[in-house]
């Protein structure tokens, strides 16, 4: 099958510990972006990213080089990381 082709579009909705209200206005942009640019380094493509002050949604286009738990565990680990820091 040498011209297959696959798309899969995948939306994930995450929070915070507890739910709490931690994404304040002030970082919601820098956390934005800060997510966008781990996707991108995981070769996947985010199509849109919208983070509300108790959650985060994000819809990713995804290649088959990565699963999606793996996308998300890198995307919130990283994330968790550059804020606490």
């Amino acid at each position: 099958m040498a011209n297959t082709y696959s798309k899969l579009y995948a939306h994930f909705v995450f929070t915070p510990s507890l739910r709490s209200p931690l994404i304040t206005p002030v970082i919601k942009d820098v956390l934005e972006k800060y997510m966008t640019g781990i996707v991108q380094q995981l070769g996947q493509k985010m199509l849109a990213i919208y983070c509300n002050k108790d959650h985060c949604h994000m819809l990713v286009g995804l290649t088959t080089t990565m699963s999606s738990e793996n996308l998300m565990r890198e995307v919130k680990s990283n994330s968790s990381r550059f804020l606490n820091q």
